[in-house]
């Protein structure tokens, strides 16, 4: 119900950003009006709708389905996976085994 629930308040913010009405919106998106209007009711569409929204507006599927945590969560995975591309390839080495035993450590606790 809640992933339901963040695409519809996702495309009604989106819609909102574009200051575009409903009829504009859906018009933008190559999208009948009326499943722009179910969606945004219910929360709920086809996986092709889906992808045609993600394309249009230039969202990732997680953020359309899974709301503002999955881009957050992308953000930081892209700074620390930055952050590791920067070091030194000796260094990238030893975090690369740090991250190994982290690794087993979680697959031996399962």
């Amino acid at each position: 119900m809640e992933k339901s629930n963040n695409l519809s308040r996702k495309l009604k913010e989106l819609q909102a950003e574009k200051g575009k009405s409903q009829a504009e919106f859906s018009r933008e998106l190559g999208i009948a009006q009326s499943t722009i209007q179910s969606i945004m009711k219910e929360g709920n569409t086809t996986l092709d709708t889906l992808i045609r929204i993600s394309i249009a507006t230039e969202s990732s599927l997680d953020e359309l389905v899974f709301g503002d945590s999955a881009r957050k969560a992308t953000r930081e995975f892209l700074s620390v996976l930055n952050c590791y591309n920067d070091l030194p390839e000796g260094k990238q080495g030893e975090v690369q085994l740090h991250v190994n035993a982290l690794l087993e450590l979680f697959n031996n606790e399962q």
